[in-house]
């Protein structure tokens, strides 16, 4: 069921728009608990430690205080663990403790942009208001306000201030150092990963979605920020991070399970941290030199390659998949495109699509979309900010 939303913004939505100086605010200084030690830890810790560090971020407002199901990731871990002896579960903490846990900064992953007209949450309103059956279709930049980078945002995307390249499904699959590479940046990176949380703008689609104003969401993404924050009737059309699946006999295993595994086999093994992705990645220091040690296991029921659940670049989306997609559009009044640029293909069909089909379509996006022509309006502002607005507009 979706939480209640707030009375007011975020406090880094009300002040993350473009100044008259052209520059975003400075972010609110991380507890230096976070800073100065970088560890995760297990157990009612890891709980308590996250619950801590979520209540005293006060950009994400008082909406953000209470979340309970979003520790879920978390949770796992610490059940894991609490099932081992005293003594092994300290011995366990000095070892993940070598995993430095992500800071995430909406203020540093969320891009400029002019606050949206009255007149812009009135197009808005008045599109909802007028299609009773409407499909949200969602990417990276919806995730942004919970601090994590999407790729393509102007001045903080990552492939416009990194060098950073994905990882090609035809080589991980190849290659047993590529594997070995994409495994070891994947473990570094969930402890960062499993503590993502929804914003504004999920709690907004939720509510939407209770009320009926919207009836499906087609997702981009692979953090299930949607599920976490109540919406019940979701695709994730390019996979889901908390999984992972056999490539062979296609078992499938929680991702937390896994990340017990991984530690057991690498007590050893530690890493340096400089960025964080949207797919679960991040770069590391040091690399060439650390990769080589990583140890990582195969399906424990039939020897095969062990995957992230995730569509990766380079791979296609099954077809069943892109199939109910375009049911749901076929079914629905309108498209609603939040936070994509759509410049992946698995995306901009569905918006191709809804053109064919005389859907009008509407796009919430900083920054140019492949559908820009083909849209009925577009507002480039921040999302959280414009959903919330809207809502607001709509008197639910």
């Amino acid at each position: 069921m979706p939480r209640s939303l707030p009375n007011s913004l975020p406090s880094h939505l009300h002040e993350s728009h473009t100044s008259t100086a052209g520059r975003l605010p400075k972010p609110n200084k991380v507890p230096s608990r976070f800073v100065a030690t970088s560890v995760i830890t297990t157990g009612s810790a890891a709980v308590a430690a996250a619950a801590s560090w979520q209540q005293r971020r006060s950009a994400f407002g008082q909406a953000h205080l209470t979340r309970t199901r979003g520790l879920s990731s978390v949770a796992g871990l610490a059940f894991t663990y609490n099932s081992m002896s005293s003594n092994a579960t300290d011995a366990k903490q000095q070892q993940v403790e070598r995993l430095p846990l992500m800071t995430l900064d909406p203020t540093k992953t969320m891009p400029q942009s002019a606050r949206a007209t009255d007149e812009q949450i009135q197009q808005l309103a008045e599109f909802i208001e007028q299609a009773p059956k409407i499909v949200v279709l969602t990417g990276a930049g919806i995730s942004t306000e919970s601090g994590v980078p999407d790729y393509r945002s102007p001045g903080v995307g990552l492939y416009v201030t990194s060098s950073h390249k994905p990882t090609q499904f035809r080589e991980f699959v190849m290659s047993e150092t590529k594997r070995r590479r994409y495994w070891a940046r994947n473990y570094a990176a969930f402890p960062s990963f499993a503590q993502t949380r929804p914003n504004i703008s999920h709690d907004v689609l939720a509510r939407l979605e209770e009320t009926g104003k919207i009836n499906f969401i087609i997702t981009q993404n692979v953090d299930s920020l949607h599920s976490h924050a109540g919406s019940k009737h979701v695709l994730e059309l390019h996979g889901n991070g908390s999984e992972v699946v056999c490539l062979s006999c296609r078992d499938r295993t929680r991702r937390s399970d896994l990340q017990v595994v991984l530690e057991r086999l690498n007590a050893e093994w530690s890493a340096t941290i400089t960025g964080f992705t949207p797919d679960g990645d991040v770069n590391l220091v040091d690399a060439g030199s650390i990769y080589s040690s990583f140890q990582f296991p195969d399906c424990s029921k039939c020897g095969g390659l062990l995957k992230p659940d995730v569509v990766f670049f380079g791979e296609n989306v099954p077809a069943e998949t892109v199939e109910l997609a375009r049911q749901k559009i076929r079914d629905a009044d309108a498209l609603l495109v939040v936070g994509s640029s759509l410049t992946v293909f698995s995306g901009f069909r569905f918006a191709k699509y809804a053109q064919e089909l005389g859907k009008p379509i509407g796009i919430i996006n900083i920054g140019a979309t492949r559908a820009d022509d083909i849209a009925t309006f577009k507002i480039e502002s921040h999302i959280g900010d414009v959903l919330w607005r809207t809502y607001q507009q709509l008197q639910l």
